[in-house]
């Protein structure tokens, strides 16, 4: 104990005590300094924090806001009044101590400045100043409860400042009480597992009353007792009003260099001493035993407090139809948008492996081979893909695998800073559609070697990237934490996903989306329904030139299994199926099943707005444009009422059309189907 409080007694003279200097101010710009501000202005900030403040141990002038320069900001807060502890430099904290570094000095004196345990320095720490704003005589305190959150506390190596373990105070009737200091302990749990010396793996403790520190000491302050370090933490302003309560939490701020071996070492902390004044003057000490949490000290990269979350922007592109053509390259089709967010640490990304699904070809490089990779907005990566197959795998960052570049050019990776979000984006250059194979040696892309069609790029292929939760918790993304550490592949440090949707590449066509679904029964006299009303609400594209859509809709009959229904000449303008309860594709036929009777199917196409309705009585829909189509079905109760028992939905498989008002209608698949099927707790027909 005598180690820690004559180590406190001279930090309190110092931040007592007169500071003169006639260093000039770093520039400090005028804006509110933290993380994310330009590097030069938190350069000025550590450069002053140093010189005028003598910040210990002395800050690195690296232009990054760490943990120590963080910690070296409250420290200043606390030493000056008047500041907000918060270790953010704004304009009250950058003025204080631009005022120290042009040379204000102040008087010293030590006749008012507290030791650690709450006695003044001028009285050699032996009487007790009683606080004139006190009110009420004797008091004590009423008790000292441990609070349930947070708990058995996982401290990742470099993280600073992280809650282990709140506790409540609460005065009895007689008396205000200011709490001057508390005592702490942490006790190694286990000699075998890491070192004892707790200095591997604390670099400081500090007390917060809500979101202000209110005291903090170095790990240097604490003495060693056995297995267990001791030390006690002066506390500043810390008032418990008469028959009320307080709350304190006790944090930790972590090594940046936890070794391998010290990593799972618990220590339990626990508050041994509450010292505090009444009203009278009167110093009181209370010693809790049941104030106690244990401590967890991990490597940062495996800490559960440190994850890396991926998931799908808002602006991700979702099933579309692409305009292509026969003869030139489309560039910079955008395939997937997703967000990186790094929590508890800052990540240091150098490879992004993303699997690519094609359909309509054999070889999904047939529809492209270059893709790209965005990091807000710019171009940091590039990948040639040489693989053959539907579902190769595009690799940005690894310069082992041929084709592809490192992130970010020579630095070679993306730096995501803690609690911070990153954009990215892939793209596809995308090869001209064929009109048909080649079938003579050439270096066309539609050259074949006389096989058929379909082994080449045509109309209708499609292609999509997605990134899963499989891919980001495997070694193919490889990710470092501000350690130097690899984060942890597990769901625990990495977490999320980001679907793909497919893009259907056409020289003309038409793609839906489907914003709504809504299902309205009809119930007879007897309370049973008779029939159910579905509405689903298409937003229809034309793409490549105007197009004419039916104002009609035709049920495709399933199979009575999950196979989607065969779509061939079309003659309607919306093609749908319909699921039963088990997700099967009825066929319309089959006994205890709908059957196709007009009395138990109904359906028409009506359109709500963005086209118009030609004289042929189709719906045209300009180039470019977007027309808004209702398809409405109706089930009904058959005669005997048997066979349409179930619940049922409806599923738009396509939308077809012409690009002339009297041409032959070509069916454009809804991709997948899955989307446009929404499923709804449709009461049994009875």
């Amino acid at each position: 104990m005598k180690k820690f409080i004559i180590s406190s007694i001279a930090a309190m003279v110092v931040f007592a005590g007169a500071y003169a200097s006639a260093a000039t101010a770093e520039d400090m710009g005028t804006m509110t300094i933290k993380a994310g501000v330009p590097a030069s202005y938190i350069m000025g900030l550590q450069k002053n924090l140093n010189v005028c403040a003598n910040a210990t141990p002395a800050l690195v002038a690296d232009g990054k806001y760490g943990a120590k320069t963080t910690a070296a900001v409250k420290a200043f807060q606390m030493s000056t009044p008047g500041l907000t502890v918060d270790g953010k430099a704004g304009n009250m904290t950058k003025a204080a101590l631009a005022a120290k570094c042009s040379g204000t000095t102040t008087t010293t004196t030590t006749s008012g400045a507290l030791c650690p345990n709450g006695m003044t320095l001028a009285s050699n720490c032996m009487t007790a100043p009683v606080a004139s704003t006190l009110n009420g005589g004797a008091g004590n305190l009423q008790s000292a409860t441990l609070l349930g959150s947070p708990s058995n506390v996982q401290v990742g190596e470099g993280n600073s400042n992280v809650a282990v373990m709140a506790f409540e105070l609460r005065a009895d009737s007689g008396s205000d009480l200011k709490v001057t200091n508390i005592g702490l302990r942490f006790n190694k749990q286990s000699a075998s597992v890491g070192s004892t010396w707790i200095s591997r793996y604390l670099t400081s403790v500090s007390v917060w009353q809500g979101s202000t520190m209110v005291g903090t000491a170095n790990v240097a302050d604490l003495s060693q007792d056995g297995t267990a370090y001791i030390g006690t933490v002066a506390l500043n302003n810390v008032v418990v009003k008469a028959n009320s309560t307080t709350q304190l939490t006790v944090a930790v701020s972590a090594s940046s260099t936890i070794d391998t071996g010290d990593a799972a070492a618990i220590f339990d902390g626990s508050v041994s001493s509450i010292r505090y004044q009444d009203a009278s003057g009167a110093i009181l000490t209370t010693n809790p035993t049941t104030i106690t949490q244990p401590v967890r000290f991990l490597k940062l990269s495996t800490s559960a407090s440190v994850k890396l979350k991926v998931s799908e922007d808002a602006n991700n592109p979702k099933d579309r139809t692409v305009v292509s053509n026969y003869t030139t390259t489309t560039n910079d089709v955008s395939l997937l948008k997703f967000s990186v967010k790094a929590e508890g640490s800052d990540m240091n990304i150098y490879k992004i492996a993303l699997p690519v699904t094609a359909t309509g070809t054999t070889d999904a490089t047939d529809i492209s081979s270059y893709y790209k990779l965005k990091y807000n907005g710019n171009i940091i990566s590039s990948m040639t893909v040489s693989a053959t197959g539907l579902t190769p795998t595009i690799t940005f960052g690894d310069t082992s695998v041929t084709g592809s570049t490192s992130l970010n050019g020579g630095l070679g990776k993306i730096t995501i800073a803690k609690d911070s979000t990153a954009m990215f984006e892939v793209t596809a250059d995308v090869n001209p559609i064929c009109a048909a194979a080649v079938t003579t040696p050439t270096t066309s892309p539609c050259y074949d070697a006389g096989s058929a069609v379909a082994n080449v790029f045509t109309t209708g292929d499609t292609l999509k990237v997605e990134f899963p939760s499989a891919t980001l918790q495997s070694t193919a993304v490889t990710v470092l934490d501000q350690t130097g550490s690899s984060l942890g592949t597990s769901s625990t440090n990495r977490t999320g996903s980001a679907t793909g949707y497919a893009a259907t590449f056409r020289i003309q066509g038409v793609s839906s989306t489907m914003s709504a679904m809504s299902p309205v029964s009809t119930i007879n006299t007897s309370g049973a329904v008779t029939s159910v009303q579905y509405t689903a609400r298409l937003n229809v594209t034309a793409t490549g030139n105007d197009f004419y859509i039916p104002r009609s809709a035709a049920f495709l009959a399933g199979a009575n299994s999950t196979t989607v229904p065969t779509l061939t000449s079309p003659t309607a303008g919306v093609s749908f199926g319909i699921l039963d309860g088990s997700n099967t594709y009825v066929d319309g036929s089959t006994a205890g099943n709908i059957a196709t009777s007009a009395t138990e199917i109904s359906s028409s196409v009506n359109l709500v707005s963005g086209g118009i309705v030609d004289p042929s009585g189709r719906i045209k829909v300009a180039e470019g444009q977007t027309a808004v189509i209702d398809l409405v079905v109706t089930i009904s109760e058959g005669s005997t009422g048997a066979d349409v028992a179930g619940q049922y939905k409806v599923g738009v498989l396509s939308v077809n059309g012409a690009d002339t008002n009297v041409g032959t209608i070509s069916n454009f698949n809804a991709t997948p189907t899955v989307t446009y099927e929404t499923a709804f707790n449709t009461p049994a027909f009875q």
